[in-house]
């Protein structure tokens, strides 16, 4: 458990000294889920579309 709060403190570390690749990959982490998001959406509303006609 104590090795599991070192590492935690060890990546946190990690995260404020790079801050600008901290953002870049957060943001590139929302922007993938978002289109998986939106893919499958549209997906699900295409086929919808198809079964009613």
């Amino acid at each position: 458990m104590n090795k599991l709060w070192e590492y935690i403190k060890l990546a946190l570390e990690g995260l404020k000294a790079d801050k600008k690749r901290t953002v870049l990959t957060t943001l590139g982490i929302v922007v993938g889920i978002a289109s998986v998001i939106i893919i499958n959406t549209f997906g699900t509303f295409v086929s919808d579309m198809l079964k009613k006609k």
